[in-house]
């Protein structure tokens, strides 16, 4: 079986961080938040050709659905393991074959935590990047 942190760095998202808006508004994409005075991190949000979310230093797009395209994300459907770490991923969801959320995964508890019920179980799974790091 191959370690989780070497599976999970080739789960890891290949696209960049942009830092100029986009030329056509990316309503559910990745976004780096930097608050005042506090770590940044990733979380799911939106970019138009006019502005980024209030304290957003960068944005990417959003992967694709396992549906559409499978490279990079895990399902135990295919045989994966779980994450092998507590931390936050990117999900896809069973009732919604278009929906990427982002949930956090509990190895002492063995499952992704329940935010919003209503969405149903995750089916797949990857790392968020890491945020992005260069100074503005």
């Amino acid at each position: 079986m191959t370690a989780i942190n070497d599976r999970e760095a080739k789960g890891a998202i290949r696209m960049k961080w942009q830092t100029k808006l986009p030329k056509a508004d990316q309503y559910r994409c990745l976004v780096t938040v930097q608050p005042h005075g506090g770590k940044r991190f990733v979380t799911i949000g939106w970019v138009t050709t006019e502005s980024m979310p209030p304290q957003a230093v960068a944005w990417m797009p959003m992967p694709e659905h396992i549906i559409a395209n499978p490279d990079g994300w895990f399902s135990q459907y295919r045989g994966d393991d779980d994450p092998g770490e507590s931390d936050w991923y990117l999900v896809c969801y069973e009732r919604y074959n278009w929906l990427i959320g982002k949930k956090y995964y509990d190895t002492k508890k063995g499952r992704f935590l329940a935010e919003q019920p209503t969405l149903g179980e995750p089916i797949a799974w990857r790392p968020l990047p890491k945020p992005y790091a260069r100074l503005n």
